[in-house]
């Protein structure tokens, strides 16, 4: 499992007498999530079904869907209401379309989470015992939160990549004449931002490497 993979599992699970409290996933993203107590065969099988194999590849396609979400509500919007400059009623009708196929997604994806984990889950037994976010916090500082400069490359890397989907859809729809094109220019920037503050941080462990 890579360095990210053990950082996500260690949030899912806390050490308890007969071994492990464990966090089901959100079923209706927020709100209660049950709790259960796992044995270390069953806290295995878990990761396995939850935690990606490859993290990394996995947030980019999460934001490269994200950008063709809100170009697609985009698109919708314009193809109902034809309007060359999109209205305050377009711009609030995207949004709207755009977090609808966002918290559908995650419903899907969640849903699809359960039914691999129910085969699993059935054989443990359920814990009043909670994991909060303070232990979930303790249990990423005790894993070694810190991103190491691999993590900090691939993380760089995902965040380039979601800069370059948002520019290139700024162009798309500057060529096309839309005005939605703007509503992709402060994301372009965001990701942009965030792959500038990660390879900087990337520079500075690489100095202070060369230094100890």
């Amino acid at each position: 499992m890579s360095d990210i993979g053990s950082q996500i599992a260690a949030t899912m699970f806390k050490p308890a007498p007969g071994g492990y409290v464990f966090r089901e996933p959100y079923r209706w993203v927020f709100g209660r999530a049950r709790h259960y107590l796992v044995s270390e065969a069953q806290r295995a099988q878990i990761v396995a079904v939850v935690v990606p194999r490859r993290p990394i590849f996995s947030q980019m396609m999460l934001w490269t869907v994200f950008c063709l979400m809100v170009a697609l509500a985009g698109a919708i919007v314009w193809a109902y209401g034809r309007h060359d400059n999109p209205s305050a009623g377009d711009v609030v009708a995207m949004v709207v379309l755009a977090v609808i196929q966002a918290y559908a997604g995650l419903l899907i994806f969640r849903w699809r989470q359960l039914r691999r984990l129910r085969p699993v889950l059935a054989g443990a037994s359920s814990t009043d015992e909670r994991i909060t976010p303070a232990d979930a916090l303790q249990a990423l500082n005790a894993s070694g939160g810190a991103l190491s400069a691999r993590q900090l490359v691939l993380t760089g890397a995902v965040s380039l990549v979601g800069s370059s989907v948002c520019a290139m859809s700024f162009v798309i729809f500057l060529i096309m004449d839309r005005s939605i094109a703007w509503l992709f220019l402060p994301n372009a920037g965001l990701f942009g931002g965030l792959a500038m503050v990660y390879f900087r941080k990337l520079m500075l462990k690489l100095e202070q490497a060369k230094v100890e």
